[in-house]
């Protein structure tokens, strides 16, 4: 038997899972799973990625969410992992308005007063304005093919006679260059968002609804690990998980609505205002005569194969969907 040179480790447990770092800064294998949720904690979306970081799961998520609801998204909030430029296109192309910050938004250079960002863009006339009040201009664009990335340059004439060149220009150059990004304008944008207090008071929902979906199933039910192995039979587990949990968030929204019905149900149930109640009960019986039927192919399909994830239903969306909670 040879040994493959090609591989620094093998897992042996679980060979789909890689090595990444871990919430606690520990490296071990790991699974990174994605979800987002409604207002009301109804989960919409969930998946299991190899990749070590968020970067590129925000858009995926988002034309799941659309798939699995069949609605358009008007709002978008995220934290700062998934605030990449391809994500702030997306988010701008598709008409949605998006509180997702990046990476050192508000960090401050007040102590490095020759640094790029204290350099104050001009977006009408496309120039910087320098420390010195002088005017760097664009003079060309190139493209980064390994950061996949088009940036335009900025530069001046006027570092030649500077009395600050020697603090502004790097050793060895004779003017200083400004690289911008061609999507910063969409940063820019967002910052400014996110910054207003309008801003700042959407931005503070994002924290409680899918917060809570991590901190009980980590907490509450102490479900810290998959109990399966393998890439298709991790989703398929993390799917019927979020399943389960929307079962659960709409039967307690069902309790509160029958509460309704059996407060009112003494009075005149031909009234308009008492009509409403049975309406729900019956269109609740009929969306949870769905879910378990879908119940019924998960648990049949399965079986037969563990490697369906991508074939499991999205029952408690189509419930939720039809008895249009929230």
């Amino acid at each position: 038997m040879e040994a493959d040179e090609s591989l620094s480790s093998v897992n042996l447990t679980d060979s789909d899972a890689p090595i990444m770092k871990g919430k606690k800064g520990d490296f071990d294998t790991h699974y990174n799973v994605q979800s987002a949720c409604s207002e009301d904690q109804i989960i919409t979306f969930c998946d299991v990625v190899l990749d070590g970081n968020d970067k590129a799961q925000l858009i995926p998520a988002l034309k799941g969410i659309a798939q699995n609801t069949g609605k358009r998204i008007h709002q978008v909030l995220a934290d700062a992992d998934y605030g990449t430029f391809e994500s702030l296109a997306y988010m701008s192309d598709n008409g949605m308005e998006g509180y997702v910050p990046y990476r050192d938004m508000n960090k401050s250079y007040d102590d490095e007063p020759f640094h790029s960002t204290n350099f104050v863009y001009d977006k009408e006339l496309d120039l910087y304005l320098c420390p010195a009040q002088r005017h760097l201009s664009f003079y060309r664009e190139a493209k980064d093919v390994k950061r996949k990335q088009q940036f335009k340059y900025y530069r001046t004439d006027g570092c030649l006679n500077c009395p600050l060149q020697t603090q502004c220009c790097k050793k060895g150059t004779a003017r200083r260059v400004i690289k911008r990004e061609t999507r910063q304008g969409l940063r820019d944008e967002m910052k400014q968002r996110l910054n207003s207090t309008q801003g700042q008071q959407v931005y503070r929902k994002r924290l409680h609804p899918i917060e809570s979906f991590f901190g009980h199933l980590k907490y509450n039910l102490n479900y810290n690990q998959f109990l399966l192995r393998g890439l298709e039979k991790v989703k398929a587990e993390f799917k019927l998980i979020c399943l389960s949990y929307n079962l659960r968030k709409l039967a307690t929204k069902l309790a509160a609505r029958l509460t309704i019905y059996c407060s009112i149900s003494t009075h005149n149930p031909l009234h308009p205002e008492n009509r409403y109640p049975f309406y729900v009960v019956h269109h609740c019986g009929l969306a949870f005569r769905m879910v378990l039927n879908d119940w019924a192919c998960i648990r049949d399909s399965y079986s037969r194969s563990p490697c369906t994830a991508k074939l499991l239903p999205w029952a408690s969306i189509r419930a939720y969907n039809l008895l249009n909670l929230g």
